[in-house]
C-alpha cells in the first residue's frame, strides 16, 4: 500500500471543499448518508456557511473542513451547527478533536446555544480503525454513566451503497457522484484500475472547470501513470462519449508528445554529435513528436476497433504530424479502421 503523503491529503481536502462543501451542493448529496432521524431534523433550505476556525484551550487553533449553520425542522429556536471533517486516514484522537471544536463553539455565547452535529468523512482504503466515540477513545466500549459520550457520525466513502450516491442525470449530480467516487478510491493501490471503471461517468461531464478539476485531482494524487492496458480502457471509455472526450484526449496527446520530444531530443543529440550538425537534433525532436502522437492514437484505436493489423500500423508510422492530427479529428465519425485510415 502507498505510504501516507501530506501533499496528497491537501489534494483530497481541496476537492472536498471546492466541489462537495459549497452550501448549494450539500443538500444534493449529504442527506441520504446521514441517519434518517438526523437528516429529517435539518432544515436544508436554511443552510448557511458558518465560521470554520475555533480556538480551544491554550489557544490551540482547530479548523473543521466545512461548517454550516441551519435551523431545525422542529423547534423554532433550535440552531444546529454542522461540522464536516474529511479524513484520508484513521485518527485515534478524532472524537476528542470534534469535541474540542464543539465545546469551543458553544463557549462563544453568541445568541442561542447551538446543537452540534459532527460528521467525519473517511476515504481510506481500509476500514476505520480508530475510535468512533469519546467513550471508545477512553477505552470503554459502552458509555460510562455521568460522562460525556459524544459519537460523531462516521461516513465511510469507500463503502457507501450505490443508492446513497447522487443518482440524478443533471450535470451537478454527475459531478457530485464522480467526486465522491474518486475520493473513495483515491488512496487505493489500484487507483488507475478504479479510474478506468469510472471513466464513462467522467466522460459524461461537460468540458469545464468541474471536469478539469476532477482530471487534475486524479493526476495530482497518482504516484505513477496507468499501465498501457488501463490507459487503453480509460481512453476507449471516454472515446465513446464523443462530445466530451476532447479534454482528456488532448491531455494524453500532450503527454505522449512530451515524452516523444524528450526521447527524440536525446536521440537527436547523439545523432547530432555523430554528424556534427544541429540538424540531427532537430530531426530527432521532430521524430519524437511524431512517435508520441502515434502512440496516443494507437491506444485509442485499439480500444475502439481492436488490435491493429500490419497495414494499419504501417499507415500510422508513415503519417506526418499533420496527417495524425487529421486522423484524430476523424476518429469520432469513422465506423472502422479501414474507413479512418483510408483518408
Amino acid at each position: 500500500m502507498p505510504k501516507p503523503n501530506r501533499r496528497h491529503d491537501s489534494e483530497h481536502d481541496q476537492l472536498f471543499r471546492s466541489l462537495l462543501a459549497p452550501v448549494e451542493a450539500l443538500p444534493r448529496w449529504l442527506p441520504p448518508m446521514l441517519p434518517p432521524a438526523l437528516a429529517g431534523l435539518i432544515d436544508w433550505g436554511s443552510l448557511r456557511v458558518g465560521a470554520e476556525t475555533v480556538f480551544t484551550k491554550g489557544r490551540r487553533r482547530r479548523q473543521a473542513d466545512a461548517v454550516f449553520q441551519c435551523r431545525a425542522t422542529r423547534g423554532d429556536d433550535l440552531l444546529l451547527v454542522v461540522q464536516l471533517e474529511h479524513q484520508a486516514r484513521p485518527d485515534p484522537d478524532m472524537p476528542r478533536r470534534m469535541l474540542e471544536m464543539a465545546v469551543a463553539r458553544m463557549a462563544r455565547g453568541e445568541g442561542a446555544l447551538p446543537s452540534i452535529v459532527s460528521v467525519v468523512f473517511y476515504q481510506g482504503p481500509e476500514r476505520w480503525t480508530g475510535p468512533r466515540s469519546l467513550s471508545e477513545q477512553r477505552g470503554h466500549a459502552e458509555p460510562t454513566p455521568g460522562m460525556v459520550h459524544l459519537e460523531p457520525v462516521f461516513i465511510d466513502l469507500g463503502r457507501l451503497p450505490p443508492e446513497q450516491l447522487p443518482s440524478g442525470d443533471d450535470e451537478q449530480s454527475r459531478g457530485l457522484r464522480c467526486a465522491l467516487e474518486l475520493l473513495s478510491v483515491a488512496r487505493r493501490p489500484d487507483l488507475w484500475a478504479q479510474v478506468a471503471r469510472r471513466a464513462p461517468l467522467l466522460g459524461r461531464l461537460q468540458e469545464g472547470a468541474v471536469r478539469e478539476q476532477l482530471i487534475g485531482y486524479i493526476h495530482g494524487v497518482a504516484r505513477a501513470g496507468p499501465s498501457p492496458a488501463e490507459q487503453a480502457i480509460i481512453d476507449g471509455a471516454l472515446a465513446e462519449e464523443e462530445p466530451t472526450m476532447g479534454l482528456w484526449l488532448n491531455r494524453i496527446i500532450r503527454e505522449s508528445e512530451a515524452r516523444g520530444r524528450q526521447e527524440g531530443r536525446e536521440e537527436g543529440r547523439e545523432e547530432g554529435r555523430e554528424e556534427g550538425r544541429e540538424e540531427g537534433i532537430e530531426r530527432g525532436i521532430e521524430r519524437g513528436r511524431q512517435q508520441g502522437a502515434v502512440g496516443a492514437l494507437r491506444r485509442v484505436l485499439e480500444r475502439k476497433f481492436g488490435p491493429l493489423g500490419e497495414a494499419h500500423e504501417a499507415r500510422l508510422q508513415q503519417a506526418s504530424l499533420e496527417e495524425l492530427d487529421a486522423l484524430f479529428e476523424r476518429l469520432f465519425s469513422a465506423r472502422s479502421l479501414d474507413e479512418l485510415l483510408s483518408g
